[in-house]
């Protein structure tokens, strides 16, 4: 059995053609690419994802399922006869390959349709067959893995025990949440990006930096400096799919992926708060929505991502933007600014109460000197109930009480 060790633009030009032959035959509806917007890799992207296999994409996201391809169970103990042991290697061959290559991996993804689950491996077989990714002694070989990758209950991958899904259900949803991934990852890449090329009198680079999704969108400075954003789950399935958020995170219609885009950069920003505001031992203290704290993070990632969006408006070609992406970055500021100017949370409290006034009295030098003076023990200890901390609202001068002199300021 050969692996196809090529991989590059002609592989994806055949699959995707493949993929829309195979499509049409198999339904009247049109389909797309799952990720047809994907902009082209270029050295935006450091380090880039399309060769990185499904495990390297576990390692920067902790997905549990891209590890189906990886699966390390031995097929002796599954309980396969030994006469059919063959049939299991092969579509273990065929998911590795179909994983491994982003190509595959589309036209996996495209089979989000009602379509017969016999018929998805036929097509995935014929692509896989005829690009080099795997061979047949036969004829009769092939249908062999067809109806064993088709066979509903024939999960050979040891995963989710009891479950009557056919391996053909795991390897197309698999493809699914890999496509996501990728793109989950190049948006913290560039969100990353964004700081260091936008806001360089803030930036600090975290490594490594993972993503993964969530329940709320938010973001975690680790042991040790690593970064990790969560990204909460969506269903947009193509990146220039124009959607609407929540009055929070830039309301009216905007393309997904610059949505994304804006809130990678808002969490990065977070990231970058905690960095700076740590605990002696450079332990980011845990943050309360109810203490000034919450207040003062949320507030200055609104105003790096704002001032981040407003930079990439006006020069979109430093991270690969095009007009139309500009175009929405401007729309998406204009909504995030009419909501929390109305809105009365902690993000409104520390953006328009705190880092606002500091920016327009001394720009983003005065910003990153209060910064770095900030005391974690008062942030925490001073609640956003007590009239002390109403106070400090009226009068942002008053936050300086929650500063280290500038003699002991942070490096």
């Amino acid at each position: 059995m050969r692996i196809f060790q090529k991989a590059g633009a002609v592989l994806l030009a055949a699959c995707l053609l493949h993929a829309s032959v195979a499509s049409a035959a198999m339904s009247a509806k049109p389909v797309k690419a799952f990720v047809p917007a994907l902009i082209p890799p270029t050295d935006i992207f450091v380090p880039r994802f399309e060769n990185h296999s499904a495990y390297q994409l576990f390692a920067r996201t902790e997905e549990p399922s891209l590890l189906l391809s990886a699966n390390p169970v031995p097929i002796s103990p599954l309980g396969v006869p030994a006469d059919r042991q063959w049939l299991i290697a092969k579509t273990r061959e065929a998911i590795t390959t179909a994983l491994n290559d982003r190509a595959s991996e589309n036209l996996l993804a495209s089979f989000a349709w009602d379509r017969l689950v016999e018929n998805q491996a036929r097509a995935l077989i014929s692509h896989l067959a005829s690009s080099g990714a795997i061979s047949f002694a036969t004829p009769q070989e092939q249908e062999a893995v067809i109806a064993e990758l088709s066979r509903p209950g024939t999960d050979h991958l040891n995963m989710f025990h009891g479950s009557r899904l056919s391996v053909m259900d795991r390897l197309t949803d698999c493809a699914k949440i890999a496509a996501r991934t990728r793109f989950n990852l190049e948006t913290v890449e560039r969100a990353k990006l964004a700081h260091r090329l936008l806001l360089p009198e803030f930036f600090h680079d975290i490594q490594p930096l993972r993503t993964k999704e969530y329940g709320q969108t938010a973001a975690e400075l680790l042991p040790g400096g690593a970064g990790r954003i969560l990204l909460e789950p969506d269903n947009a399935t193509y990146q220039n799919e124009r959607t609407e958020g929540s009055p929070l995170f830039t309301g009216p219609q905007i393309q997904h992926r610059i949505r994304r885009l804006i809130m990678g950069v808002h969490e990065y920003a977070h990231l970058l708060f905690d960095q700076a505001v740590r605990d002696e031992d450079g332990t980011p203290p845990p943050a309360s929505l109810g203490t000034a704290y919450a207040s003062l993070s949320e507030g200055f990632a609104v105003m790096l991502e704002l001032l981040a969006d407003d930079r990439a408006a006006a020069h979109p070609d430093k991270l690969g933007l095009s007009a139309k992406d500009a175009k929405d970055l401007e729309i998406g500021m204009a909504s995030r600014t009419r909501y929390l100017k109305l809105a009365k949370n902690h993000y409104t409290e520390g953006w328009l109460n705190f880092w606002l006034p500091i920016y327009e009295k001394s720009g983003t030098r005065g910003m990153a000197d209060f910064l770095h003076r900030l005391y974690p023990e008062k942030l925490l200890g001073l609640s956003r109930a007590s009239p002390q901390y109403d106070d400090l609202l009226r009068d942002p001068r008053r936050f300086q009480a929650l500063t280290l002199s500038s003699s002991r300021r942070r490096p």
